[in-house]
């Protein structure tokens, strides 16, 4: 999900400087809209939506603009789900980054045959509707469907998240399942990862 960038450009004197160019510069694998540069508004204001990278984690976006002294940076890290199937297991690795002084971030991770309907919330859309009938939770550290654990140990990362489920065999061979988690971070709040999509 795009992520909007505001800046304000002023002068010296701290006056903002209306119409003014702005090059809003991602570091690789980000992606921005609209791409160029960008002038400012009346109020001096410039905004752009910046992508992150598909592999997650760390990544930046350094603004400049000739009509101002000095240049910002936003310093910037995006929440990763990877999956891995094999003939008998499915590992799931969520990337995450926290500032809350405790680090124990509880997580719904969710799986989801082909034809789960996205759902609007608070996070995010997620691609899966828990509610869908071929949807399942495998954990839940937040405690809204009853704290299952397929794992056996328990939905919550550190802040980040590895997990390994037993797969029976030719359970889901040859379908294309998605997975996705959302969870709940002390600072930031209510937060959702990428959307994944395997072949079982």
């Amino acid at each position: 999900m795009p992520t909007p960038l505001v800046v304000q450009v002023r002068d010296l004197q701290g006056v903002p400087l209306p119409g003014a160019n702005v090059y809003f510069t991602p570091s690789a694998g980000a992606a921005l809209s609209p791409t160029g540069p960008i002038t400012a508004d009346a109020n001096g204001i410039a905004q752009a939506s910046v992508t992150a990278p598909m592999a997650g984690g760390d990544f930046d976006v350094s603004v400049a603009s000739p009509s101002s002294v000095s240049a910002v940076a936003f310093d910037l890290f995006s929440r990763r789900l990877d999956a891995e199937v094999t003939n008998s297991t499915l590992t799931v690795s969520i990337d995450n980054t926290t500032f809350a002084p405790n680090p124990q971030v509880p997580y719904v991770v969710m799986l989801s045959l082909p034809g789960s309907p996205t759902l609007p919330t608070v996070a995010g859309p997620l691609c899966i509707n828990p509610e869908y009938a071929g949807a399942l939770i495998i954990e839940d550290g937040i405690g809204m469907f009853g704290k299952v654990s397929f794992s056996g140990a328990g939905g919550f990362g550190n802040p980040g998240l590895s997990r390994s489920y037993p797969l029976p065999q030719g359970l889901f061979s040859g379908v294309p399942m998605r997975l996705q988690a959302f969870g709940f971070d002390a600072i930031g709040g209510w937060f959702r990862t990428n959307c994944e999509t395997h072949q079982f």
